[in-house]
């Protein structure tokens, strides 16, 4: 299985989007964005840009003619229509179809809250892999890369704030978790893409490294040499008031509390497993080490 060149991506002006494909620029692939018509995102030069209607079999097709793989960025409710892409993608003749995942790991989440807000992303991956196997040219690759911990670091997702010098850290804040920077997630995407052959037809967990808010705490203390306020919570006592948000249909409030509750709650576990680490144990990469991206964060 040789090394793909011609890439498609949905998505790619967005937030971990724009880092993959500097990336797949820098590596010398050829990087087509796909575009809603009326999307006014502009991309760096080199990019190819092609016009999609997202409900629209025939223009997704025309869209992935010539396409060795695509990259699904695209977030919900519109991941709905990545169903509809992978059709065309396999009449388009496309290689390799990357799924969006780009977060949990969505094969282990079941009947939780979140494999019920994230079913869109259950469904396709089964989808994907009824293709496949009807297929022999075409196959696919999910990629979980739990947190973005450089992107989460700046956007408060990982209960830190800089500008207040406040850790809200959830139950004792010792829990390990899953988490990438954007940089690194782009680099396992390029490796992929040049020996396809590794990552055919898997679903694949990544990581930079896994930490705590503790440890993260720490480490934000020692680096900026201030004191941090903290905010201590009870994961349960969120959850119940993340649960009443989502009921009353106000999505946006209850997401990161959600969030925590799944990955900061004691005894949860979700720490990558090192023989799991498929960009280590397959790929070769080393472990990053967080104190570079907490001193570039705190430095901004």
């Amino acid at each position: 299985m040789s090394c793909y060149q011609n890439i498609a991506i949905a998505g790619a002006s967005g937030n971990i989007g724009k880092v993959v494909v500097k990336e797949l620029l820098a590596s010398n692939f050829n990087v087509t964005a796909l575009q809603r018509p009326t999307s006014t995102s502009t991309f760096p030069d080199g990019v190819q840009v092609r016009r999609v209607i997202n409900d629209s079999f025939e223009s997704w097709k025309a869209a992935l003619e010539g396409q060795d793989a695509f990259i699904s960025f695209l977030v919900p409710p519109v991941t709905y229509y990545q169903d509809l892409a992978a059709d065309a993608a396999v009449a388009a003749r496309v290689k390799r179809f990357i799924p969006s995942e780009w977060g949990m790991n969505t094969t282990i989440l079941g009947d939780t809250i979140f494999g019920k807000l994230l079913a869109d992303k259950t469904s396709t991956r089964a989808h994907l892999e009824k293709l496949a196997k009807e297929n022999e040219f075409f196959s696919w690759t999910g990629i979980s890369t739990g947190l973005w911990f450089d992107w989460g670091l700046e956007h408060l997702s990982l209960g830190f704030d800089k500008n207040t010098m406040t850790a809200e850290i959830s139950d004792s804040g010792n829990e390990r978790f899953q988490t990438t920077n954007l940089s690194f997630v782009a680099k396992v995407v390029a490796a992929i893409l040049q020996n396809p052959a590794q990552a055919s037809n898997k679903y694949i967990t990544i990581a930079s490294f896994n930490i705590s808010q503790r440890e993260i705490l720490a480490l934000a203390k020692q680096i900026s040499g201030r004191k941090w306020t903290v905010k201590s919570c009870k994961v349960d006592d969120v959850q119940r008031a993340a649960e009443k948000d989502l009921a009353n249909g106000n999505f946006d409030a209850a997401f990161y509390p959600l969030l925590h509750g799944r990955l900061f709650r004691d005894g949860t576990d979700l720490a990558l497993k090192p023989e799991k680490n498929f960009a280590q144990e397959v790929l070769g990469f080393s472990e990053e080490d967080p104190v570079e991206a907490i001193k570039a964060w705190l430095k901004e």
